[in-house]
């Protein structure tokens, strides 16, 4: 997991998460997730529980990531990271 004004992401990784965006990735990661599972925002605890279940023990997720549709991008253009505030 990447936060996008709090990490440096390489070129490559911008076009693979325009390729796939947060709605194949959500898809991805919540295939066998129950309807209603979604803790509320206001329990810290729940909230952590389940993004850990998530994303580090793949509790609902579908096959391997990333899918194979998501491989097939263009080569990015350059190596540099791109900054989401470069004056930061």
């Amino acid at each position: 997991m990447r936060s996008c004004s709090l990490d440096t992401w390489l070129p490559a990784q911008v076009a693979f998460m325009a390729a796939t965006g947060n709605g194949v990735a959500g898809a991805f990661w919540e295939a066998r997730l129950p309807g209603g599972r979604r803790p509320g925002q206001g329990d810290a605890a729940a909230l952590e529980a389940f993004i850990r279940a998530k994303y580090e023990a793949r509790a609902w997720a579908r096959g391997e990531w990333p899918p194979p549709e998501a491989l097939e991008m263009p080569e990015p253009v350059s190596s540099k990271p791109y900054l989401q505030n470069p004056t930061l």
